[in-house]
């Protein structure tokens, strides 16, 4: 194949077969048990804290007004808001692993274990120690700010995700790159505790908090730059729906289906770039959300058909954040658990549970 050829894009001359009834039932099936599911988890969520709510109360008018009026601000302003962020964040998440693992053709590969967190850590790390106290201090320029740590979270990702498709190029084994995505991951945290030792009590306590993760730091004002940020990320990973299916019969057979590699590698930069760096910079890191929701996703559908996987993979992953929020108010006797933490413990067993499988069989 020439240069010439390599470098255009034809039209995808490539397409999956059709779905099976089976397939379309059970697909519609579990998308529909799943959207149940996230319906009673953000009813749940905007209905439990660590202020007790009854949200049939809600909209009574008797001689209770002004806890209603208490209880509708709660959930309008606080709890809604932060459940929507959750559901958000999970998606986000959950589709950056699946883009990741397909083309890395790796069971472990996702944002955390690839280091793609933490190059967005790095970047959040620099703006909050680098940003002039005024500029953090001014509420009038305070979008500023938020656009400034978006940005430097999704250049950080972005960059990391570059550095490993770069060493890829020269590695083989799925091992050796997972050892290599958690050195990066290492290295990167290594400069962020380098940046923090020189910060102020202050700057140093801000991005403590926000390595616990949360979704209570989204209000209504916030959660439009967000979702936009996502929402272009997830359209990004839709379109590429069809070339994740070829890319997982090698590269060079989705050449010759159609799908320009060039091309579809800088689209899954960008989109996992918006997703995974819009997400650390909003909610704090994550953790292996990102690698746990994909497998779950196909052991429920057991299809590898990514225009079936994008969206129940997208369910999962919001389903998880928002049990994950749930767990961590109320599991705790004052405020919240550290968020981060309670998704490790729901993800972490689905991730060793796909390690020992893999090392039995290939993936």
């Amino acid at each position: 194949m020439t240069a010439e050829l390599a470098d255009r894009e034809p039209p995808p001359r490539w397409s999956s077969p059709a779905f099976s009834a089976a397939a379309r039932r059970r697909f519609l099936l579990v998308l529909l048990c799943l959207s149940a599911l996230l319906l009673l988890l953000a009813t749940l969520a905007c209905a439990f804290g660590s202020v007790p709510l009854s949200l049939a109360s809600l909209w009574r008018d008797d001689a209770s007004g002004a806890a209603a009026t208490q209880a509708r601000l709660i959930v309008l302003e606080l709890r809604l808001p932060a459940t929507c962020t959750a559901a958000l964040a999970g998606a986000s998440l959950a589709v950056s692993g699946l883009q990741l693992q397909t083309y890395f053709r790796n069971p472990l590969a996702g944002p955390f274990v690839l280091g793609v967190d933490s190059g967005a850590a790095l970047g959040v790390a620099l703006m909050l120690i680098a940003l002039p106290a005024a500029l953090a201090a001014d509420p009038e320029l305070a979008m500023l700010s938020d656009l400034g740590l978006s940005g430097a979270a999704i250049a950080g990702a972005a960059a990391t995700i570059a550095l490993v498709l770069m060493f890829a190029r020269n590695v083989l084994s799925d091992a050796t790159l997972i050892v290599a995505g958690l050195m990066l991951s290492l290295l990167l945290a290594s400069m962020v505790s380098l940046l923090l030792h020189y910060a102020d009590p202050f700057r140093l306590q801000a991005f403590v908090l926000w390595t616990f993760g949360t979704f209570a730091g989204v209000p209504w004002q916030r959660l439009p730059a967000y979702a936009a940020l996502a929402c272009a990320g997830l359209a990004l990973a839709i379109w590429d729906a069809r070339s994740l299916n070829a890319l997982q019969l090698g590269q060079l057979t989705a050449s010759t289906l159609g799908v320009n590699h060039h091309h579809c590698r800088r689209r899954i930069i960008a989109s996992t770039a918006l997703l995974a760096g819009a997400t650390v910079a909003y909610c704090g890191p994550l953790g292996v959300i990102g690698t746990a929701a994909p497998h779950i996703a196909r052991g429920l559908l057991r299809s590898a058909d990514h225009r079936q996987l994008m969206p129940v993979t997208a369910a999962v992953g919001a389903a998880l954040t928002l049990l994950a929020d749930l767990l961590s108010r109320l599991l705790a006797n004052e405020g919240t658990l550290p968020l981060n933490a309670v998704l490790a413990v729901l993800s972490a067993p689905v991730v060793i549970a796909v390690l020992v499988r893999s090392n039995r069989s290939g993936w």
